[in-house]
């Protein structure tokens, strides 16, 4: 799940976009933990909304408002 924020919030995508990306891509997949290659999402989209409002959320945020300052 960390992994799939930390993407989501580096390019700018939606829930939606980053489950695409990550289906399509074995590369987000290894990125993500997975040693075999998945056809179907690890978690819910609207489990990301919610996962991401509560304090693990912030510290998403903060990480990636420190990743972007930095470039």
């Amino acid at each position: 799940m960390v992994a799939l924020h930390l993407l989501k919030h580096m390019d700018g995508l939606s829930d939606e976009a980053i489950g695409a990306r990550y289906l399509d891509s074995p590369y987000i997949q290894a990125f993500c933990g997975e040693t075999y290659f998945q056809h179907g999402l690890p978690l819910d989209r609207s489990s990301m909304t919610r996962w991401s409002r509560g304090a693990e959320g912030r510290a998403v945020q903060h990480f990636g408002i420190a990743m972007s300052e930095s470039r």
